[in-house]
């Protein structure tokens, strides 16, 4: 378990996660933290690689969106970018 943060940015990120579906959690932390591509991705959860693209684009719009409705709006630019599938 990780020490608490008071980093505004972080909290707001943690709440915005907190709020989504484990599977939008899972999909998005094997994307931004654990580095994975779209078909590795796919290998993991069993789905397919565009699965996996369609369920990252909506789960990033959904944290968007959390973070949109939290008291620091401005944080909903946070980039959660991934490689391109190659």
């Amino acid at each position: 378990m990780r020490p608490p943060i008071s980093d505004p940015l972080q909290i707001a990120l943690d709440a915005g996660l907190a709020a989504l579906s484990d599977q939008d959690r899972e999909i998005l932390t094997l994307t931004a933290w654990e580095g994975l591509t779209p078909r590795q991705i796919a290998t993991t959860m069993s789905i397919s690689a565009n699965a996996v693209r369609i369920r990252l684009h909506r789960a990033r719009k959904r944290l968007s969106q959390e973070l949109a409705c939290g008291d620091n709006a401005s944080t909903h630019t946070t980039p959660l970018a991934v490689e391109s599938d190659r």
